[in-house]
C-alpha cells in the first residue's frame, strides 16, 4: 500500500523495469498518485484475514459519505 500514497516509492518500483507497460505507468504515476490520494484504503490479509474490521468500517465510512455528499 505504500506505492499507493508515496509517488516516490511508485517511481522507484518502476525504474527497473522497462516492459511497456512500465514505462506506460510511470507516465500515468501523477495521475495514479492523484487517483489513489483520495480513496479509502485498507491493508487486508487473504491468509489470516487481518484486517477485516478496519475493511468494514472504511466501507461504512465510504457508504455514509456518499449518502451525505452524492446522493
Amino acid at each position: 500500500m505504500q506505492w499507493m500514497e508515496d509517488f516516490e516509492v511508485f517511481q522507484a518500483a518502476i525504474q527497473s523495469d522497462n516492459s511497456y507497460t512500465a514505462t506506460l505507468a510511470n507516465s500515468l504515476s501523477l495521475s495514479l498518485y492523484e487517483f489513489y490520494r483520495n480513496i479509502r484504503s485498507v491493508g487486508v490479509s487473504a491468509i489470516s484475514g487481518a484486517g477485516m474490521d478496519g475493511f468494514f468500517k472504511a466501507i461504512e465510512a465510504s457508504a455514509e459519505e456518499y449518502m451525505e455528499t452524492y446522493k
